[in-house]
């Protein structure tokens, strides 16, 4: 029994093993499966020679799609790897670093990895955790490469990941080993996958043309995501399959929302040729792709290629490739597509300066080729040196040069002159080690074979593999194949030499806008170049076109070239118009500038000096025609880009005087403005005739046989004709409108000796049912003038109408990107189907985020910047779209701040390597537990709920799936909101300033922040502190409103009033009684009355004196009678005064009265004051204080300071009572003293 259940353990355990090994091999992934249910791989294979080490290695689980490449054809490949492959293999070899000299077959030699490439395998392989399987054993292998080998050095720095295996020989014998060995079928089954359902038509396999303006439509589905969210679709389309796609060739992008779905371009204005197409599926959280790329061919702007070809100075016309030997017609045009027009001269005539193929005159080509001889330079010295400066500024503005065979190399029987040549070798890309593969005898051979696919291999002709050439050899120095913009395209083959070297069997290539051919060494005779050759040579040339920078394209609308079958001169009483429209073909150059000249009379007059321009702009304008007697003008137009590549057109013009007694002319209705009209919109055009008065005999003169004709340009609907006029043809087309019109019948009025005629008058409505432009140039009159026997033709003055189609809405989405990354921008608008839409860039913060003219972003530092983009086509749209530029890091993203009781979300937000993803979150709370909870604390997000008043920090940990462990925190304040809200206000005068000061509920909450509102900013201003202001008298009510949050909201009358001091007290007083005043005054609240100032105007007839003031009172006292005018003046703490105004009070006069005499004896005394009378009769109590007695004879009667008299001796004194404030209140006694009587009656 024992037995029995110990088998079965056995049986089960062989099982579950079984199964584990099967789910390892067979759990394909069905979105890699092929028809048989194996899972496909693709793979890329690379061995030293090229040898596959792993072809036929399958298996029922998996199946390897193998692209196998020779270490050397593998450094030379231009093809795109990200999201084409799901592994990688380095296979057997010693990838030798050894560099060869004097030898052909190098196969053993020179086999090291070039940085450029280690460095795709890594970003495009290695970081994105896709397999890189590396083949070793004792004797083999990468890392048997010596130490100093960069392949050595590449795989040692990698060999740690989890995702780079190595294999040995019986590992890779064997399927289910190979796959469980290098987890093959988990880790190379995890790119996203893109399948896709329709496309355009490619234009390798059918005669389909694309055209401006199509639309192309991609259709997709997709499979092998479990996060659609992050999922982006992007559409690159270039003109070179070679060169790597960026941001500048993407012109579409989608986030996906479902498992299918389409993205769409409208093709722009552009030259003619093929456009490569990469259709992109991008998983943002991981970086994964799946690429899928193609071709079509569009037809639109042609080439005019204008080749200058420098010939060695020791040959014949008959290497010029302007011979038909060499190229004929039918290799040199393709309707539609280009026109090459070759010029051939000797370097002699490039060194000559000034004439016409000179140094200084070859701008005006699109390509310069120096060729052909063996031992070129030998016989085409450049040892001007100004010419090489010139030639050097051709080719950093972009255009194209060809080298050819033996412009550089290492020997020189001339010495220094032909050793200029070598100055401008590492601008094309040769570089040392001399390897002098051009001195091996017998190295002479007829074949070359294909290194790189494209544009040069596709168009004109569709290239072959191999192609036969004339003999040549090699050359001396190595290819730079550390460089990206090298691009090999075919290498010498045949005689010994190893296949796919391009280091050193180069025989077409290209470094950007400079190409190299070897093409040269048998010269060039009557018998030509081979048919392959030539068809290279052809291909080679429009791709240095194609790929170079093009002076902008001139569209001259205005004036029309002038054709002596037409005779469509411009009579000199009209203006030479002058329309054009600028536009650089070149991706992303929109930048340009642009002048205008009239040559005239072998003289240059610039008449538009060069001027900034954006590339699709128009310029229209008219100018005074500088040829009063007639003659032959030059309209020259010139346009320059960024790079300092021009353009120049001539466009010739005959102005004829002529005698004729019409004159003619045309506008438009309103709604055409600077000759723009929006597309489908009516325009009016208006004819005039006018008679030129004339002087003349007899009753009446006329103009006969007048015929009208015009041309319209197709697009054009006749909406509406005068009647009698007709129109044949169609809009497809072109309508043709005329119509005979009755003749002209002068008249003169009166005793007038003119004759005159009243101008006819026209007009035509149309409709332009297409964007586009519309010169109308063909508008003419036939008649027969007065005096002449024949028919004479005048032109109506030509014009060109632009019909546009404005934006109607733009928008422009925000973006986060990392510092350091780049991102392209499109914008949304309508209507979508527009193409050529003009747009300029900015950025408000160029120092946190670039922006390009092509939209393309660029992340500089920290924070955020706001993108605007403007449209240019006249709908004056922008729109703008805030940038948000982030470290590296992992990242807490949500509120900072949470209000008791409340809830906020904070999410975490990795910005790591792309191929990482979070296996787990952990959210805890650092500190400050008492104020915040947080819940759940193993998601991607948490919520965090306020519970107290205080700050806490939140903390955040994940873990990816490349094990790395990020750790971020976030302080989250937890605040205290506001409950209640109140305000009291306050009086202020005008002119006035006080604080308001709210009272919070409670008083200790966190955000006492308020806003502050005035009902009525005239009457009272307040400012974000309270401070309320009084501008004028009245009331308002000022309110504030909490920003916290709880959304309270309180409100205070505020009252201002304007000063106004007033004062009461009698109107009249008598004099001698007291005045009492009292002032009264609203005094503020912050700014108290802390003084008054009282005064009589001095000019006053009355007199007062003050007897007491208190506050805001005062007592005078009248001591003059008449009438004073008193006032006060009111000042306060900060310092205003307020002045009353003036009041006027009457002081009634006293008068007083003594008798004439007053008979006294000596030694007698008498009180004056009794006798002294008044009127009033109180008067002269109010005033006894006032009063002064005087004596003019004390010695005889004296007199005291109370009127009382005192008799000294017999006599009499004259006795003055005054006020002392008043001489004219006053009286006068005569006190007569007499001796004095005894009781006797004797004195």
């Amino acid at each position: 029994m024992k037995n029995t259940i110990k088998q079965k353990h056995i049986s089960i355990l062989l099982i579950i093993s079984f199964f584990i090994v099967m789910f390892s091999t067979l759990g394909a992934k069905l979105e890699y499966a092929n028809a048989a249910g194996q899972t496909t791989i693709k793979m890329l294979e690379i061995t030293e020679n090229g040898t596959s080490d792993l072809t036929g290695l399958s298996n029922s689980a998996f199946k390897l799609d193998l692209t196998t490449y020779s270490m050397k054809q593998f450094v030379a490949s231009r093809d795109y790897l990200d999201g084409k492959y799901d592994a990688v293999y380095i296979g057997k070899g010693t990838y030798s670093t050894a560099i060869p000299a004097g030898v052909l077959n190098t196969s053993t030699k020179q086999n090291d990895i070039t940085n450029l490439k280690a460095t795709e395998l890594k970003h495009y392989f290695v970081n994105k955790g896709l397999p890189l399987i590396v083949y070793g054993d004792t004797t083999t292998g990468a890392l048997k490469q010596s130490t100093d080998g960069k392949l050595h050095k590449f795989i040692t720095s990698v060999q740690n990941k989890s995702n780079v295996s190595f294999v040995n020989s019986s590992e890779i014998s064997n399927a289910t080993t190979f796959a469980n060995k290098t987890s093959l079928l988990t880790k190379a089954t995890v790119r996203p996958q893109l399948t896709i359902v329709s496309k355009p038509s490619e234009y390798a396999s059918t005669n389909k043309i694309y055209t401006r303006g199509e639309t192309l439509t991609y259709s997709y589905n997709i499979t092998n995501s479990n996060n659609l969210g992050n999922l982006e679709v992007n559409l690159y389309i270039g003109i070179d399959s070679a060169v790597p796609f960026t941001t500048k060739q993407l012109v579409a992008s989608t986030t996906v929302t479902a498992n299918n779905g389409t993205i769409s371009y409208s093709l722009p204005r552009g030259y003619s040729g093929p456009r490569y197409w990469r259709l992109e599926l991008v998983d943002l959280s991981s970086g994964l792709k799946d690429v899928h790329a193609g071709s079509f061919r569009f037809k639109d702007e042609t080439k005019v290629i204008n080749v200058l070809q420098y010939r060695p100075n020791n040959s014949g016309d008959d290497a010029g490739l302007d011979k038909d030997h060499n190229f004929d017609s039918s290799y040199l045009v393709k309707s539609g597509d280009y026109e090459i027009k070759f010029t051939a001269t000797t370097v002699n005539s490039f060194n000559g300066g000034g004439g016409s193929y000179g140094y200084e005159k070859f701008q005006a080509y699109d390509m310069l080729i120096f060729g052909f001889a063996h031992e070129y330079k030998e016989y085409a010295f450049i040892e001007v040196q100004a010419a090489r400066e010139a030639l050097l500024s051709y080719i950093n503005s972009g255009k194209s040069v060809m080298f050819t065979h033996d412009t550089f190399n290492p020997y020189s029987r001339e010495g220094y002159r032909s050793e200029y040549w070598n100055n401008f070798r590492a601008i094309a890309a040769m570089i040392d080690p001399a390897n002098n593969v051009g001195n091996i005898n017998n190295s002479y051979t007829t074949s070359t074979k294909r290194a790189n696919s494209g544009l040069l291999t596709d168009f004109p002709f569709v290239l072959p593999n191999d192609i036969e050439v004339m003999s040549t050899h090699g050359q001396y120095y190595t290819l730079d194949l550390e460089d990206p913009d090298v691009i090999p395209w075919y290498n010498l083959s045949g005689g010994g030499r190893t296949v796919g070297d391009s280091w050193n069997h180069y025989y077409a290539y290209s470094k950007g806008n400079i190409t190299f051919t070897n093409s040269g060494h048998s010269g060039q005779t009557t018998t030509g170049y081979t048919e392959g050759e030539r068809q290279l040579f052809l291909n080679t040339m429009y791709r240095a076109f194609t790929m170079a920078n093009h002076g902008p394209v001139i569209t001259v609308f205005s004036p029309e070239e002038y054709d002596s079958v037409k005779d469509n001169f411009i009579p000199t009483f009209n203006e030479i118009p002058v329309h054009y429209q600028v536009d650089d073909l070149d991706l992303g150059d929109t930048n340009l500038t642009t002048s205008v000249n009239f040559i005239y009379n072998g003289q240059t007059y610039s008449k538009i000096p060069a001027r900034s321009i954006i590339s699709g702009d128009t310029i229209n304008m008219s100018f005074e025609n500088p040829l009063p007697n007639g003659g032959d003008l030059i309209v020259e137009i010139i346009a320059t880009d960024s790079k300092g590549a021009q353009s120049k057109k001539q466009i010739k013009v005959k102005v004829k005087k002529v005698s004729s007694n019409l004159e003619l002319s045309r506008s438009f209705s309103n709604n055409v403005v600077n000759n723009k009209v929006d597309t489908g919109s009516t325009v009016t055009m208006n004819y005039t005739i006018t008679p030129k008065p004339i002087a003349g005999s007899g009753s009446s003169m006329s103009v006969t046989n007048i015929q009208f004709k015009e041309t319209l340009p197709p697009n054009l609907e006749v909406s509406s004709l005068p009647t009698g006029f007709t129109k044949t043809g169609n809009v497809t087309t072109g309508y043709t409108i005329s119509r005979n019109l009755s003749n002209i019948q002068y008249t003169k009025k009166g005793t007038d000796t003119l004759y005159t005629a009243d101008p006819v008058t026209f007009s035509i409505t149309a409709v332009p049912i297409k964007r586009g432009f519309y010169p109308l140039n063909s508008a003419t009159l036939t008649f027969k003038d007065i005096g002449q026997s024949s028919n004479f033709t005048l032109p109506f003055p030509g014009s060109t109408l632009e019909a546009v189609t404005k934006l109607t809405s733009l928008s422009l989405s925000d973006r986060t990107i990392l510092v350091g990354d780049s991102l392209k921008l499109f914008p949304t608008y309508t209507p979508g189907d527009l193409t050529d839409v003009p747009f300029t860039w900015s950025s408000d913060k160029p120092g946190i985020v670039t922006v390009d003219n092509t939209g393309t972003i660029r992340g500089i530092a920290e924070g955020t910047a706001r993108i605007t983009v403007t449209a240019l086509d006249g709908s004056n749209l922008s729109a703008t779209a805030n940038i948000t530029v982030v470290k590296p890091g992992l990242f807490i993203n949500g509120p900072d701040e949470v209000a008791v009781g409340e809830n906020i979300t904070l999410t975490s937000r990795l910005m790591a390597a792309d191929y990482e993803q979070v296996t787990s979150y952990s959210w805890s709370i650092d500190s400050g537990s008492s104020f915040l909870s947080i819940s759940p604390t193993n998601q991607a997000s948490t919520t965090a709920t306020g519970i107290n008043k205080g700050t806490s920090t939140v903390k955040l940990t994940v873990i990816t799936n490349k094990g790395n462990t990020y750790t971020a925190t976030a302080t989250v304040r937890v605040v205290k909101r506001l409950t209640g809200l109140h305000l009291d206000g306050t009086t202020l005068f005008v002119g006035e300033s006080a604080t308001l000061t709210p009272q919070f509920t409670p008083t200790d909450a966190s955000d006492r922040t308020v806003t502050w509102q005035t009902s009525n900013a005239s009457i009272v201003s307040v400012t974000p502190a309270g401070v309320v202001t009084g501008v004028d008298s009245g009331e308002v009510t000022i309110t504030i409103r909490s920003q916290d949050g709880s959304n309270l909201t309180a409100s205070a009358i505020v009252r201002v009033i304007q000063p106004n001091p007033t004062f009461t007290g009698p109107d009249t007083v008598d004099l001698g009684l007291p005045l009492p005043l009292d002032a009264e005054m609203q005094s503020s609240v912050t700014d108290p009355i802390v003084a008054y100032s009282w005064s009589v105007n001095p000019s006053s007839t009355g007199g007062v004196i003050i007897q007491s003031q208190s506050g805001s009172s005062i007592d005078y006292r009248a001591t003059k009678q008449g009438e004073i005018v008193v006032k006060v003046v009111v000042t306060t703490q900060l310092g205003r005064t307020y002045e009353s105004a003036p009041k006027s009070i009457t002081i009634n006069p006293v008068a007083l009265g003594l008798p004439d005499s007053i008979i006294v004896s000596v030694n007698d005394t008498k009180e004056l004051f009794a006798s002294l009378s008044s009127g009033p009769v109180y008067g002269k109590v109010n005033i006894k204080d006032f009063l002064i007695w005087n004596s003019d004879n004390p010695s005889t009667v004296s007199i005291n300071s109370d009127g009382k008299i005192t008799a000294i001796k017999e006599g009499s004194a004259n006795i003055t009572v005054q006020s002392r404030y008043d001489s004219t209140v006053s009286a006068t006694t005569k006190i007569i003293v007499k001796r004095k009587f005894d009781d006797k009656g004797k004195y």
